[in-house]
């Protein structure tokens, strides 16, 4: 069985120069994953017309099977897409002829940039109100995030957008306990679970939710462009892709499965990312990337006096500081401040925008071991003074 860490880095194509600690944004493709997703494509172009009419329909669907069994959905209920993005448009323009001005939609401060620009355009469109609730920074224990949802929904709640992996600060959102009284009140669920693929385990179909989408790019190790949409089987028929293809009127799957001429070899390699997954095991990798982003955030907490903030069982491989005093100017800020710690240091880690503060976020891969946490605090000494005050 393989060791975890550096020795294991080369089954990826990721730059030896770069300490890459953002696995987060947009994942990490192995290297047998890209060449199983560059050999289904040149399958393809052998014969369009055959792969297409022949075989398509039958692969898709048994990479849907492997990918149920992982995520505990049923296959019936599962389609991929490009992004998760794409799968709550999908959800909310579903959602579109059924939503008025006496309805409202709930998402929070922490909720994905591009979900709030989908949430406006809802708005803009039907005049419901979208109710931006504030999740408690730092949270204590799940509680803190129960009781804010508890106390924001009314009789005109018609849909929760629920992260279960808050973007910004990594923590986990206890998606159960707060779906059991939202379903109470008839509120529609959106779960955004776009980081939880291969990082936490999931049973989608014990949720109780309407909708979850994953992405599958980032941490399950699936090309680019690959994620799917979950749909309760009673949320089907209403549920209907956004581009409108041959099969409209057929089955959920069908409908989704062909939505015009595309390259599918990003969605057919997924099955190679699972089965990459399950090799190197996938209870390992879980246990380990957790344990190693908890004893990188002792570690950098300890080395530049910062505050361990999030208790350990409430974020999975993602861990997030405020820089205290750093007062944010926005994204282009952020976005600099990546690129000059980048360029003077060779670590790929994100500065993020939350509250009007910065904070820095950092992943734990497999391919990471602690000593790359350690090459981060020393960097991280010497770049704050530069932009604090």
């Amino acid at each position: 069985m393989k060791k975890f860490g550096k020795s294991i880095k080369n089954l990826w194509t990721l730059d030896d120069s770069v300490l890459y600690l953002n696995h987060a944004s947009y994942g990490a493709t192995p290297l047998r994953v890209i060449e199983a997703a560059e050999r289904i494509q040149r399958e393809l172009e052998r014969e369009p017309v055959e792969f297409f009419s022949d075989k398509y329909f039958e692969r898709v669907r048994k990479v849907i099977a492997s990918l149920a069994a992982f995520v505990g959905g049923n296959s019936d209920n599962l389609v991929l897409l490009e992004n998760a993005t794409t799968a709550i448009n999908t959800v909310l323009r579903s959602l579109l002829p059924n939503i008025n001005a006496q309805d409202e939609i709930i998402i929070t401060n922490q909720t994905y940039p591009a979900v709030k620009m989908a949430c406006r355009y809802i708005s803009d469109v039907s005049a419901c109100k979208i109710n931006e609730v504030q999740i408690p920074y730092p949270p204590t224990c799940a509680d803190d995030l129960i009781n804010v949802y508890r106390k924001k929904i009314s009789k005109r709640t018609k849909l929760v957008i629920l992260d279960h992996i808050f973007y910004t600060t990594g923590v986990i959102n206890p998606i159960k306990e707060i779906v059991s009284f939202l379903k109470e009140n008839d509120v529609l669920v959106l779960v955004d679970g776009a980081h939880v693929p291969g990082m936490l385990p999931l049973n989608i179909e014990s949720l109780g939710v309407d909708w979850y989408t994953g992405n599958c790019h980032k941490w399950l190790f699936a090309p680019k462009g690959t994620a799917f949409l979950w749909t309760a089987p009673e949320m089907q028929e209403l549920t209907v892709p956004l581009s409108i293809s041959y099969y409209y009127g057929q089955s959920y799957t069908k409908l989704f499965d062909w939505t015009g001429t595309r390259n599918p070899s990003s969605y057919l390699a997924l099955r190679d990312a699972i089965d990459f997954h399950h090799e190197l095991g996938s209870e390992r990798i879980f246990d380990y990337i957790h344990k190693l982003a908890a004893e990188a955030g002792d570690l950098i907490a300890s080395e530049l006096g910062l505050a361990a903030e999030i208790p350990a069982d409430m974020f999975g491989a993602m861990v997030s500081f405020e820089l205290s005093d750093v007062n944010s100017k926005g994204d282009n800020f952020v976005n600099e401040l990546r690129k000059r710690f980048f360029t003077k240091y060779r670590i790929e880690v994100p500065f993020t925008e939350f509250d009007n503060k910065v904070l820095i976020r950092f992943a734990a891969q497999i391919y990471n071991e602690l000593s790359d946490y350690e090459r981060l605090a020393q960097a991280l000494k010497e770049f704050l003074p530069s932009i604090r005050g």
